[in-house]
């Protein structure tokens, strides 16, 4: 599935835990104005770590 598609992968608060979201289904989105408890580098080593992603990142 993911082949095929543009996915989006981002912390759910209601789960606690890391959702894919497929960008074709998303209807609409609005920006709040809270922040991640964590950086968004701590949240992206740990969900690579989850997927067993192994490379070297540039952080931008």
């Amino acid at each position: 599935m993911f082949e095929q598609h543009s996915i989006l992968v981002a912390w759910c608060e209601a789960r606690d835990d890391f959702r894919n979201f497929r960008l074709d289904r998303i209807h609409s989105t609005s920006q709040l104005d809270l922040k991640y408890k964590r950086s968004r580098h701590a949240l992206l080593t740990e969900w690579e770590a989850l997927e067993g992603i192994k490379h070297k990142r540039i952080l931008y």
